[in-house]
């Protein structure tokens, strides 16, 4: 509890006030001067001597808070929450072909870009030696670089969307990688090592596979499904429309977009088409090979052409 020498005089009062508080979840109440301000207001005035008007009453109990010695008063700040990390891994053809690029002390980003129809990767490095000092990295992925393969919702909310690189650009060299973009912010003689860069701009892999988790706090439903399936190109502007401004809409756990489109819209096969030559064609042909022959009869009769 609180142990301000102002109000040792009336430790219930003001336990039933800090009670009130915590109730609310504020630091500052807002309550009837009847019911809670009144009371304090008199309580005060018999021990300083005079009442403060009703305006500052909140304000010098939020002063005598400060001092507190009870880590569950109200002026101890809340601990923040752990922000929820993506997590992304690369995989190759071979089942050793596998790795992790999120690393403990950097934090992964994505941005999605549905009218060019790409996306970003972002990883930014905190330097745990030098106060505000990070490093980031950005890879642009256009639609020509990879697949969609499926996006997939997890039964805590999350997504889990899956796509490959295309084979050209897994070996590719010069001017034909992917570009990047690079910012320091601060001073720092520590070099910070990007797992973007060393594992995934880096790899050579014939084969590259990638999977983005993206956790159900850092997403909006489906309203981040119809960003990622427009991206992709794998519903239209209408559709995109449609989805966003779903009223009542479910949670997006149980959601296999693939096994959807194979439903909904199945994939055409078609037998190979085999053309016959027609009649014409046929007299045209025996036509063209009866003149070569003759050529070649001709030829050899002049001696040009050795008759073996």
């Amino acid at each position: 509890m609180c142990t301000n020498s102002y109000f040792q005089t009336d430790k219930e009062a003001l336990e039933g006030i800090v009670d009130s508080f915590e109730a609310a979840g504020e630091l500052l109440l807002v309550a009837v001067e009847g019911a809670i301000i009144e009371p304090f207001g008199i309580e005060f005035a018999r021990c300083c001597g005079e009442a403060p008007a009703p305006q500052t009453y909140t304000r010098t109990l939020t002063k005598a808070l400060q001092h507190s010695d009870d880590p569950k008063c109200l002026c101890h700040p809340r601990p923040k929450k752990p922000f929820p990390k993506l997590e992304l891994v690369i995989r190759g053809s071979k089942p050793e072909e596998s790795r992790r690029l999120d690393q403990v002390g950097a934090q992964l980003d994505v941005v999605f870009d549905l009218i060019g129809n790409g996306l970003t990767l972002r990883e930014t490095i905190g330097d745990p030696t030098v106060a505000k000092a990070s490093y980031s990295i950005a890879f642009l992925l256009k639609s020509k670089m990879i697949d969609f393969v499926n996006l997939q919702g997890l039964s805590d909310d999350s997504l889990l969307l899956s796509f490959r690189m295309q084979p050209s650009f897994c070996t590719a060299t010069g001017k034909g990688r992917m570009t990047y973009k690079e910012k320091y912010q601060g001073f720092s003689p520590n070099r910070l090592e990007s797992r973007l860069y060393n594992d995934f701009y880096s790899c050579n892999w014939f084969e590259q596979h990638l999977e983005l988790l993206l956790p159900a706090e850092r997403i909006m439903g489906w309203k981040t499904v119809a960003l990622v399936l427009k991206t992709f190109q794998r519903i239209t502007p209408e559709n995109w429309c449609h989805m966003v401004k779903l009223r009542n809409r479910p949670g997006v756990a149980g959601l296999n977009w693939m096994a959807i489109e194979d439903k909904v819209m199945p994939r055409k096969i078609q037998a190979p088409v085999v053309l016959f030559p027609s009649e014409e064609e046929k007299k045209m042909h025996y036509l063209i090979e009866k003149k070569k022959a003759a050529a070649k009869r001709a030829m050899q009769k002049q001696g040009l052409l050795c008759n073996y």
